[in-house]
């Protein structure tokens, strides 16, 4: 558990996925231990195809002996899910997703004030390019946009994760899911996105989820889909980080 000067009249519990991005891990973990008072890591694989979760370096993972896992089998919101489940034991405040393959640029104090409006609180994402100095800036709608799944979102005892897309987090009663009604996004705070600095495995991934999409809806429009996975293959535009996102 950190330890955090001022009041810290709030405990925020730090939910992450681990997958095949787990290279990552060694930014990523230490940053959101510097955030959240818990953590609890989520072992497994994002593919619905797959049985069996992907492959990863557990050396790679700086775990202390006591550090709550999770590790599971098949969809990857089943895994959130239950380790939703997991934080209520801990009587979180508030929650903190964030992916093992990602870095956030902010500070507990930030944090602490954006907790004086309870809402799903959304952040600037950039996608890493070349080196860990660089970012891509063209086709703005996926390189450069607002996180979905890396969020601060108030605890609720019913809350789920629904699917994996934006605004996927929900408050389930009974039959009825609610989506959280506001939304803040915050574009001075920087998720910096790990996933393309390998590119060989980038490429693949997109590829793979290009099939996925195929096999489930054959009469797929090729015009819409090609529009949507072309521009992770085009030359891109990069720009450097400025100083204030290192």
């Amino acid at each position: 558990m950190a330890e955090f000067s001022g009041l810290n009249l709030m405990k925020i519990v730090g939910i992450m996925q681990v997958g095949v991005n787990s290279p990552w891990i060694k930014y990523s973990l230490p940053n959101m231990k510097s955030l959240v008072d818990e953590t609890i890591l989520v072992i497994g694989t994002r593919s619905r195809s797959r049985k069996q979760p992907d492959s990863f370096d557990r050396s790679a993972i700086p775990l202390h002996k006591d550090e709550p896992t999770i590790e599971f089998h098949g969809k990857e919101w089943d895994g959130v899910n239950f380790a939703i489940r997991k934080a209520s034991d801990l009587n979180p405040d508030w929650l903190f997703f964030m992916d093992s393959d990602e870095v956030i640029v902010a500070t507990r104090e930030r944090f602490e004030s954006l907790a004086k409006k309870k809402v799903m609180h959304l952040f600037k994402k950039i996608w890493l390019w070349k080196d860990e100095y660089h970012y891509r800036v063209d086709a703005p709608q996926k390189f450069q946009t607002f996180t979905s799944y890396t969020c601060l979102i108030p605890y609720h005892e019913k809350l789920k994760m629904d699917r994996p897309h934006p605004f996927w987090l929900r408050i389930d009663w009974g039959r009825k899911v609610f989506q959280y009604p506001e939304v803040g996004r915050h574009s001075d705070i920087v998720v910096k996105h790990y996933q393309a600095l390998d590119q060989k495995s980038y490429k693949r991934k997109q590829l793979d989820t290009v099939i996925e999409i195929l096999k489930r809806n054959p009469l797929q429009n090729d015009k819409e889909l090609s529009g949507r996975f072309l521009p992770h293959f085009e030359e891109p535009v990069i720009e450097t980080l400025p100083k204030e996102w290192l």
